[in-house]
């Protein structure tokens, strides 16, 4: 005969002459499983969304546990779903967002577990019933702990904060050792010499004004709050805090007229100032006109390019990377383009053999200088500066 499912906790039930070589693991199982469960289990269960416990015969499952703890926040009363067969549960109300859980079958009573409170709760296959708060007892339990015995509730005060009524006398100042002590206003308090002397010599918490040379600890350079700074912390944040954040700042490639730099003006008992660059570059400006004996207005010019050659192979040069043939004319290539054709060109040559030839500069481009020859350029020594 093939075994049966009991009602309640769903054991395995097993017939005579069943399972003769595992009827001990059915036996464990139902011990494990179901009964054990049933006495001291616990399922934690998420009610956010209310929540149906489990039910399975003769395997773990949610309904047999003996003790449920509700969790989840809520963001209204949510319901714990059990089976409709009689059983106990210890249930806890865990939950978050201050909302009670209700317990019940599908179809009958339910009973409510407040928020923060524990409720033991029966059913008994329709409805389920609440009985006492078990956090209430607790209450009720420690509050009857710090009274009296009840035949003497009457004639006492409680232990903690009692209120007296009437006039509570017989008590004096010697008996909780203040014999010195009288009852005067602030104002009326004495102050003895002693007293007033060692006052007179402390400074106000409230602006203080020191003398002679007083002393504070120095904080570390790293310190930015609003302690106060000696003269050691000022020098070592001068000669490694300044210096220090300036090597670490960022790099600017191309600085603006705006840009600031600090300058000591020794005209100004070296008292610390500062430079723009558009002031910069005017007084660099001012000294290399001076330098070169150039007034008002009129612009500088430099050499850019520059080279010495014979037929087509460079002595020396600078700027120019190469001397090429087009034709019957030399050509000096720029190593770096010029921005324009706004240069002028200074040409020179020797090594005629006594011949009359003339030397003319016939293409004048961005990247290059063309040289035209009466004749021919062989054997002849070249030299070329480009000025803008």
């Amino acid at each position: 005969m093939a075994s049966t499912i009991s009602p309640l906790l769903r054991l395995e039930l097993m017939s005579t002459g069943d399972f003769n070589s595992t009827w001990g693991i059915k036996t464990n199982s139902n011990l494990e499983h179901v009964i054990e469960s049933s006495i001291a289990g616990l399922s934690s269960v998420n009610v956010s969304s209310g929540h149906t416990l489990t039910v399975a015969n003769n395997a773990p499952d949610e309904a047999r546990s003996a003790i449920l703890v509700a969790t989840g926040t809520l963001a209204s009363d949510q319901k714990i779903t059990i089976p409709t067969v009689s059983k106990t549960y210890m249930v806890r109300n865990a939950t978050l967002g201050g909302y009670a859980v209700t317990i019940g079958t599908a179809g009958g009573a339910v009973a409510t577990v407040p928020y923060e409170s524990v409720m033991m709760v029966f059913c008994d296959g329709t409805d389920t019933y609440a009985t006492a708060d078990m956090g209430l007892v607790e209450a009720i339990a420690s509050s009857l702990a710090l009274k009296a015995n009840v035949t003497d509730v009457a004639l006492k005060a409680p232990i903690e904060s009692p209120t007296f009524t009437g006039t509570v006398g017989g008590i004096t100042k010697g008996m909780v050792g203040l014999t010195n002590v009288d009852n005067t206003t602030d104002l009326g308090k004495p102050v003895s010499t002693a007293q007033q002397a060692a006052l007179d010599l402390k400074a106000p918490l409230a602006s203080p004004a020191f003398t002679g040379n007083p002393v504070a600890p120095t904080q570390s350079s790293s310190d930015n709050s609003t302690k106060i700074a000696t003269t050691a912390f000022v020098s070592d944040a001068v000669t490694t805090i300044i210096p220090a954040n300036i090597h670490a700042a960022d790099s600017k490639v191309t600085p603006t007229d705006a840009d600031e730099l600090p300058l000591v003006d020794s005209a100004a008992s070296n008292g610390l100032k500062k430079l723009t660059w558009a002031n910069l570059k005017a007084a660099i400006k001012t000294a290399i006109l001076s330098l070169f004996n150039v007034s008002g207005a009129q612009p500088v010019y430099a050499c850019r390019a520059w080279a010495t050659y014979t037929d087509l192979t460079i002595g020396a040069a600078g700027n120019v990377s190469s001397i090429t043939a087009n034709g019957g004319n030399s050509r000096a290539n720029f190593a770096t383009a010029f921005a324009d054709t706004n240069f002028a060109v200074v040409l020179g040559a020797s090594g005629f053999g006594g011949q009359t030839r003339y030397v003319v500069m016939n293409v004048k481009n961005a990247a290059y200088v063309e040289l035209t020859v009466g004749g021919s350029y062989s054997g002849v020594n070249f030299s070329i500066a480009c000025f803008s």
